[in-house]
């Protein structure tokens, strides 16, 4: 028989990993919902540099440098405003393809979106 002390531990230890469970859950895309995909924008450079998605997805480009950058489709698919330390931008695509970007403040940070 196990101890009530060690009993409640256990139970208390149960609760909280199916609770995590739930809110693990409870982040994921529903049916036809794809979850945002994310690619950090650090010591000027996209990371990952290409990221490959299915269609549909939304892809959210997090600044993590002290300088502003911006995320500018080549082909004019899509184009932020200066993203700031912190800001995000988000764009989702809905066509398959390739679509290579670039910050227009440093054109050689450079980065691809591949949409399956």
């Amino acid at each position: 028989m196990i101890p009530t002390r060690t009993a409640s531990r256990i139970r208390t230890l149960a609760v909280a990993a199916c609770a995590g469970l739930l809110i693990a859950a409870a982040g994921d895309a529903g049916p036809g919902q794809a979850s945002p995909r994310e690619v950090r924008i650090s010591a000027h450079r996209y990371l990952p540099q290409t990221v490959t998605v299915p269609r549909g997805a939304t892809v959210r480009w997090v600044n993590e440098d002290d300088d502003p950058h911006t995320v500018t489709s080549d082909g004019g698919a899509f184009a932020s405003r200066g993203i700031d330390t912190s800001e995000t931008y988000t764009f989702t695509f809905d066509a398959p393809g390739s679509f290579p970007y670039h910050c227009a403040l440093h054109p050689t940070m450079t980065g691809t979106v591949v949409v399956q």
